[in-house]
């Protein structure tokens, strides 16, 4: 996997191309931990045999929380929340901000010192990793 700051992501396949999913915007009140998040959202989705967009996209979700968060650990994103992010076009997925997927709770994307994608890059935002 290739993390491209607040561009996106990239899985890297043993065969075959690359897949790319770009970030999502968050509001970044600490980025330290979103690259461990998004890393756990990848695994996670690995681990339940989902497909490498999905894992890419389950990365995203799981960094926004921790972008969010005032340390450098937060809840994980809504179960509700992330289904419906994960069943969205590539297109709605292009165009989403994450406070459009209502139902959030506590760690979700809100408020916030600047807008960065979740994949981050540690330089003025986003998550590290």
């Amino acid at each position: 996997m290739v993390k491209d700051g607040p561009v996106g992501a990239t899985a890297l396949p043993r065969t075959g191309a690359g897949v790319f999913v770009p970030a999502l915007p968050a509001p970044v009140r600490e980025p330290v931990g979103a690259g461990d998040a998004f890393a756990a959202g990848f695994l996670a989705g690995l681990l339940r045999g989902l497909d490498l967009p999905a894992c890419l996209r389950l990365g995203h979700l799981t960094a926004v929380p921790a972008l969010a968060a005032a340390g450098d650990t937060a809840p994980p994103p809504d179960p509700g929340w992330t289904a419906r992010a994960l069943a969205l076009t590539d297109a709605q997925w292009a165009a989403l901000v994450p406070a459009d997927l209502a139902g959030a709770r506590s760690g979700q994307p809100e408020g916030g010192r600047t807008v960065q994608n979740a994949a981050g890059s540690g330089h003025g935002g986003g998550s590290r990793g």
